[in-house]
């Protein structure tokens, strides 16, 4: 056989092997590989449904973003959301449908402590990487961690334990907490008053107010607490449980019959919009994952900060809230992950997260490898009214390194499995 006929078999070979093979479509184009699935797990409906709906927002964008850049890998990204209604009967049911009929290859999100531990657990049983981006009960990474879970955010004990130094340097001694009856509500008061203790073992707690979760009637919790007549007060109050108990607090002279109100959510931005000039400036101290409004400058005051703010305004036209700054942070770091291990292969997704650092709106975020928890700075800060912004900013304010805030591994119970 002449070798030019060898050579077009050997073509047409090739070619049908092609098109067989799937690589080209009829047209000769190069068929779309499917899309990387994200399935977010959100408040969507109920009181929280105005903050929840905010962390889905983050995401689409960083979704727009991503995909404007050609995608992860050259796979373009889509994003699911289901409402998890802040129940963990309904978290579970709305995991099991992402990752059994969407066929997402991660879960991202969740807001409830209670409805985290819950699908944690359905993502074990799928192995399915869970990616918690709001949730904070210290448990997730501490005794229930598990090796799919990665959170890309702070933890109760990191956000209680950063206020505890700072407390610490006051000098406030009699402590009450006005916290909600739920695993969150404990889980800080527990951090908190357990390192406070530690750097001060003559505190004293005088009352201890334990209101339901999206309790409405604040009025029995600030009567118990006034009469015991702490002379600071712990919260960890947030959304709209933090308003409405300002709101009714105010009333009663909550905020003249004691010294510091020290709240773990208190600069949310829902929060510090609404209240506004209502805030009692000069004994509110309040920490959240991301509120980035000092009035000379930004914290941080970077490029990757002020560009996504920009973006955020520009896709919303609003500010944007702490959840919605993490839950795109939370994208962003699925995307570093199958980056780094070069394909959606579990094990190796596991592996590249481990330890991984990343840089956020908010800063550096670094992933514990022996909890998966991340470790970044905390700030806890006290407001006061602003010219250059339409609601109340930093006056003054402490950045605590995240070295600092996060419990040595060792007392975390997490055993890795």
């Amino acid at each position: 056989m002449p070798s030019q006929n060898i050579k077009l078999i050997v073509v047409v070979f090739c070619v049908v092997g092609l098109v067989s093979g799937g690589i080209f479509d009829g047209q000769g184009i190069a068929q779309e590989q499917p899309p990387i699935k994200l399935g977010g797990l959100a408040i969507l409906s109920g009181p929280l449904s105005g903050y929840g709906k905010t962390g889905p927002m983050g995401a689409e964008l960083a979704v727009k973003e991503i995909n404007a850049r050609g995608g992860i890998l050259g796979r373009k990204v889509e994003y699911i959301v289901r409402d998890d209604e802040a129940k963990p009967d309904t978290g579970v049911r709305q995991a099991r449908r992402l990752i059994l009929e969407d066929k997402v290859n991660f879960l991202i999100g969740v807001t409830s402590s209670a409805v985290l531990l819950a699908v944690m657990e359905i993502a074990k049983e799928n192995k399915t990487i869970l990616v918690g981006t709001d949730a904070a009960t210290a448990r997730a990474t501490g005794e229930k961690c598990n090796r799919y879970f990665f959170r890309t955010s702070n933890n109760a004990a990191q956000d209680a334990r950063s206020g505890a130094f700072i407390m610490a340097e006051k000098p406030y001694k009699k402590w009450a907490v006005i916290a909600p009856d739920y695993e969150y509500g404990h889980s800080m008061w527990d951090n908190f008053i357990g390192t406070l203790k530690k750097l001060k073992p003559d505190v004293e707690v005088v009352a201890e107010a334990w209101p339901k979760l999206g309790a409405e009637d604040y009025s029995p919790y600030i009567t118990q607490v006034l009469q015991a007549q702490p002379e600071a007060v712990f919260s960890a109050l947030w959304s709209a449980g933090n308003i409405n108990f300002v709101k009714q607090a105010k009333p009663h002279g909550f905020f003249d019959k004691i010294q510091m109100f020290a709240i773990g959510a208190g600069l949310m931005y829902e929060v510090v919009r609404t209240l506004g000039p209502e805030i009692p400036f000069d004994k509110y101290w309040g920490s959240s994952r991301y509120f980035p409004f000092a009035e000379d400058k930004l914290i941080p005051d970077t490029p990757r900060n002020r560009e996504f703010i920009e973006a955020y305004k520009a896709a919303y036209g609003d500010y944007p809230e702490y959840i919605s700054e993490e839950t795109y942070a939370g994208v962003y770091f699925i995307k570093h992950m199958i980056e780094k291990a070069g394909s959606l292969d579990v094990e190796a997704l596991i592996k590249a997260g481990e330890g991984l650092s990343f840089e956020a709106p908010e800063g550096t975020k670094y992933i514990q490898p022996e909890t998966h928890q991340v470790v970044e700075d905390v700030v806890w800060g006290r407001l006061g009214p602003s010219q250059k912004y339409p609601f109340p900013t930093l006056a003054e304010y402490v950045i605590v390194p995240g070295s600092k805030a996060t419990p040595p591994v060792e007392e975390t119970g997490c055993k890795m499995q």
